[in-house]
């Protein structure tokens, strides 16, 4: 979807590597929001920022991610 000009990605923590990905993908495309999928608590939220995640999604409302992605200056939504 990068090469048509769609500079969006998101991995869920679902998928094997998932972290490494993320850190990958925001490495090598520094113009692409990367994100991280089905993050389920502030620890994942923190790693998926951290390895370079610009937004975060969740299965729910869930507290803690929220209240994270606001300290950090990113987003969370809800997955759909």
């Amino acid at each position: 979807m990068y090469a048509q000009g769609y500079p969006l990605s998101r991995s869920p923590w679902t998928v094997p590597g998932a972290l490494d990905l993320i850190n990958d993908l925001a490495n090598r495309y520094p113009d692409m929001a990367v994100g991280a999928g089905t993050v389920l608590d502030d620890e994942l939220a923190r790693q998926s920022i951290e390895a370079g995640a610009r937004f975060l999604t969740s299965p729910g409302f869930i507290p803690e991610v929220v209240a994270y992605a606001k300290k950090n200056r990113s987003w969370c939504c809800r997955e759909l």
